[in-house]
């Protein structure tokens, strides 16, 4: 640089375990900005300005190339996008508040006293609305799309979240559905469940057996909030996250050892003294192996989309987590299918199905911890 300038950090965000943004600004030189990468986990920064022409207020980004950055006074200032890593920079016509979160790479807030901005669209497009809080919002927390947080003086605190038509709280303050989870994940994966249990009574394996919700909007944490006619609302006041792991695959591979199935979940009886009796020929167990690939190829389409949808941002270890494990948990299930391929009858199939129903498990309790159902 010809001139050496002090810096005044706005934020530091890591996207991954490895790489962190910072965003700085010189209050003297109101058109230059800073930006600092690291990909070391923050043991080295490098360092670039960016033509921005006001100071940076805040910045997010969704992952290692795609990033935003608020600059200018809070109701007047404009959002910048960069899609290479902060290289080049381009105006978007949108002004939001001057904080920016990011609850997964499609949607986000930003909040300005009273006015809480939203995107669903990655930033492109925003849209506001003054809601009747009784004191000033100076902070918000975003965990997920469909439940947020804001707090303000006097010790206010409200919680957005999707609640009945006909529900009540006091200091309710009705709102629009800003955005749910819409993904047939959770069902497909409650499906192929089902199907691997079938395929364990062929092989005379001891059953495995699960608790299926009847929420029908598996966005909601509360199976009330899933019935028809569900509204959200700011409701005056984390969920926990949890993620199972990846049992270990039939051929010795062990991709993660899977925990136990909590009360109601998928549990499965991991005795070894059954000897196999199988129930059904095995004209039946080839054409319920069939049904199960089948189902099976719908959730390894659907995982990928599901990740890349709603991997969380604001959460970095639940996101980490959503983008390894989730995955891992397929892989493991079409190492078992590609095994069962080559298997004509249930006897032979008695080692490989056993592990079916442990991969299943874990990532039936991985999918419904995303979806916030219980496991």
């Amino acid at each position: 640089m010809a001139r050496n300038l002090s810096c005044d950090w706005a934020r530091l965000q890591f996207v991954t375990p490895s790489t962190a943004y910072a965003i700085g600004f010189n209050r003297q030189a109101r058109t230059v900005a800073f930006i600092a990468r690291s990909s070391d986990g923050g043991a080295s920064w490098n360092v670039t300005t960016a033509a921005i022409t006001d100071i940076p207020q805040d910045a997010f980004f969704l992952d290692e190339n795609n990033g935003y950055i608020r600059t200018g006074a809070p109701d007047t200032g404009q959002i910048f996008k960069t899609t290479d890593g902060g290289n080049t920079w381009m105006g978007l016509a949108a002004s939001p508040g001057a904080r920016l979160q990011f609850a997964d790479p499609g949607v986000g807030w930003a909040v300005l006293y009273n006015k809480v901005s939203f995107t669903s669209d990655s930033g492109t497009h925003w849209n506001s609305r003054q809601y009747p809080f009784p004191a000033r919002v100076l902070a918000f927390s975003l965990p997920r799309r469909d439940r947020g947080y804001v707090v303000g003086e006097h010790g206010m605190i409200f919680r957005y979240r999707v609640v009945p038509q006909a529900y009540t709280a006091p200091g309710l303050i009705p709102a629009p559905l800003l955005s749910g989870i819409d993904s047939p994940l959770d069902t497909e994966v409650d499906q192929l469940a089902q199907q691997v249990q079938k395929l364990a009574q062929d092989a005379g394996l001891p059953g495995a057996s699960f608790a299926q919700d009847s929420a029908t909007g598996g966005f909601s944490q509360d199976p009330a909030a899933a019935a028809s006619g569900a509204a959200p609302a700011f409701a005056q006041g984390m969920l926990p996250w949890a993620a199972a792991g990846c049992a270990a695959s039939p051929g010795g591979t062990s991709v993660a050892a899977s925990p136990a199935a909590a009360s109601g979940g998928f549990a499965q009886d991991t005795g070894t003294g059954a000897a196999p009796a199988p129930s059904v020929a095995g004209g039946g167990f080839v054409q319920d192996t069939g049904t199960a690939s089948a189902t099976f190829n719908q959730v390894s389409m659907a995982a990928p989309q599901f990740v890349g949808t709603y991997r969380n941002l604001n959460l970095m270890s639940t996101g980490f987590q959503m983008s390894t494990q989730i995955p891992a948990g397929v892989a493991c299930l079409k190492q078992a299918f590609q095994s069962l391929k080559a298997m004509n009858n249930p006897q032979s199939a008695v080692a490989v199905i056993g592990g079916l129903q442990a991969n299943v498990m874990g990532l039936r309790q991985m999918v419904r911890a995303a979806f916030q159902l219980p496991r």
